[in-house]
């Protein structure tokens, strides 16, 4: 092993995606959408039920903690596991997400592609 992190679009390659009108599709018992940005970002524009949880709360593990609670009261109030979709403005945030949890959640992971900006040219 090199050390080297791959790249982006080699890492974008290995993520399972799901697009904006894929989404739209999906009943909202069935998903837990993340928003992995700021909370600047969120409270400017978000995705309608989307919950924060930014990307250096992942990556620092506290997180994950926060993405577990929410898994729960999902499986609580919906009684089945959730689909988890990330999104950030136009996905390399996400695919850190993704990447970070892959390992560590049972839950199928989804990546939006192309964020918010691509909701909002769909919306």
């Amino acid at each position: 092993k090199t050390g080297l992190s791959m790249p982006y679009y080699v890492r974008s390659l290995q993520t399972n995606r799901v697009s904006v009108a894929e989404l739209r599709e999906i009943p909202p018992e069935e998903k837990l959408i993340i928003d992995v940005r700021t909370p600047e970002e969120h409270s400017i524009n978000n995705i309608p039920n989307s919950v924060l949880i930014p990307i250096q709360d992942l990556e620092a593990g506290f997180g994950v903690k926060q993405l577990q609670r929410e898994i729960q009261a999902f499986q609580t109030k919906h009684g089945r596991s959730p689909q988890i979709i990330f999104y950030c403005q136009t996905g390399p945030r996400s695919i850190r997400a993704f990447e970070t949890l892959k390992t560590q959640i049972d839950e199928e992971l989804l990546v939006l592609t192309g964020g918010m900006s691509a909701w909002d040219l769909q919306s």
